[in-house]
């Protein structure tokens, strides 16, 4: 195995859904971030299987989630679009999620 040294101010261990958005928020703050995961993806269960059941309260558009919402309302063409599933209130396609 070949190992790299790597400097960084944060370093994130798990690229799930928390990872990646504590990742954006170090990286708004000009600050060098390196996250750390296992698997070949970003995103976790959300990116992975589509499992987009992170809305427990969906009026509420807040941070990261926020912005993400309003960019798959902006693709799907508005809120009713994502609004398809008995569980989550916005639904998309896993590859969504990877842009």
């Amino acid at each position: 195995m070949i190992s790299k040294r790597y400097e960084t101010d944060v370093l994130i261990t798990g690229g799930g859904t928390s990872g990646v958005a504590a990742a954006i928020q170090a990286a708004r703050q000009n600050v060098n971030v390196v996250i750390v995961e296992e698997t070949p993806w970003l995103g976790g269960m959300l990116t992975a299987a589509g499992v987009s059941a992170i809305d427990g309260n969906h009026r509420m558009p807040s941070g990261i989630w926020g912005e993400f919402r309003q960019k798959l309302y902006d693709h799907y063409g508005g809120a009713e679009a994502v609004a398809t599933g008995w569980v989550s209130n916005t639904l998309f396609e896993p590859s969504f999620a990877n842009r």
